[in-house]
């Protein structure tokens, strides 16, 4: 089970149409196009991936505010301080097929 937290503050709870893991077209049907894996930590531990669309920034796709957050509490850094964009999904690694 994964979560789908939208651009515009809502999130919902998703699962693989297979049962266990998500197929990449699947992936990026929720995210509007080509999957890029943000990974998420704690201290040295995986703690799960967001998968984001690749291009959010050519498409000019709206701040994830939500996801945004929830990456940084988790240790993650973007090298320019943007946001997050676009839709994204929230999973853990056994979920991606």
């Amino acid at each position: 089970m994964a979560l789908l937290m939208k651009i515009d503050g809502t999130q919902e709870t998703v699962t693989p149409a297979r049962g266990e893991t998500f197929s990449l077209k699947e992936l990026q049907g929720y995210v509007g196009g080509h999957i890029e894996l943000v990974w998420l930590y704690s201290g040295e531990e995986t703690t799960g991936l967001l998968v984001v669309n690749e291009e959010g920034m050519r498409l000019e796709l709206a701040p994830n505010w939500q996801a945004t957050e929830r990456a940084r509490e988790r240790g993650f850094v973007n090298p320019w301080g943007l946001p997050i964009l676009g839709d994204v999904l929230v999973c853990g690694l056994e979920e991606i097929d």
